[in-house]
């Protein structure tokens, strides 16, 4: 209006004032209240995310129901309900917002726990490709038919399936093993939430920041159970990776929690 029809003293005023209240809600978005804003959005999206990870986690659990696969079912809902338990206690807690650091410490316990659960369900699958009676009957009759064969060729070609089918037996021991260890992992990220939930109640109305802290035994536990899982999961998926790269995987929590 005053630039395009005529100044008066209602529109340069008005103008002016435009001006001062955006410039102030600019400097009091940005300067004053923006490190509050940043992080009460970034809590929005981190909450949203660990929704969604729940929410895929659930879907497993349902999936490994479906295929029989029970002890990764109970392990799951086990382990999903003592970190909902935690986080629950977490958010209730008067001095929430300085619990960041080990809340990002449980999730990313949890969620090395969800993957090892889910690379249990791929080698459980792979069990179920192997029918270990059939080829230990198979053998077993190789072995006898073997035992009446003179002819070298023969022998030889007797020998090669023999050795197959050990082969399929071996790789079926292997799996087995390796589940029994990948369910064992889950154990203990669950028994290092379960102890710390415990460890909260134990509290009461205590203030909880030194139990929790980066120093403190609950910090240590799911830090250790945390690398241990990461390792044992790399190496049996054969990628070469230390408890240096474990370390550096846990600090980007850690980072985001500062």
């Amino acid at each position: 209006w005053t630039f395009l029809i005529a100044a008066s003293m209602g529109s340069v005023a008005l103008f002016f004032a435009g001006i001062f209240t955006g410039t102030s809600a600019y400097i009091w978005n940005y300067f004053v209240n923006g490190e509050n804003r940043v992080n009460a959005h970034y809590a929005k999206l981190m909450a949203e995310r660990r929704s969604l990870k729940i929410t895929e986690f659930q879907d497993f659990i349902r999936n490994s129901e479906a295929d029989n696969f029970d002890r990764g079912a109970n392990e799951g809902r086990e382990l999903l309900k003592v970190f909902n338990e935690l986080m629950t206690y977490i958010a209730k807690s008067k001095r929430a917002s300085s619990l960041n650091g080990f809340r990002f410490r449980a999730e990313a316990a949890f969620e090395q726990g969800c993957s090892v659960l889910e690379h249990a369900y791929e080698v459980f699958k792979a069990l179920h490709t192997v029918d270990v009676k059939t080829i230990q009957a198979a053998v077993t009759a190789l072995e006898e038919e073997l035992k009446g064969l003179t002819d070298d060729d023969d022998k030889a070609m007797q020998n090669r399936q023999i050795e197959a089918h050990r082969k399929q037996l071996d790789f079926y021991h292997k799996k087995e093993k390796q589940l029994k260890e990948l369910l064992t992992l889950v154990d203990e990220i669950e028994a290092a939430l379960q102890t710390t939930y415990l460890g909260l109640l134990e509290l009461g109305s205590e203030d909880p920041i030194a139990f929790l802290s980066e120093d403190g035994d609950a910090a240590k536990q799911l830090v250790s159970a945390f690398e241990a899982a990461q390792r044992v999961e790399a190496r049996l998926r054969g990628k070469d990776e230390n408890s240096a790269t474990a370390d550096e995987e846990m600090q980007k929590y850690i980072a985001a929690a500062e």
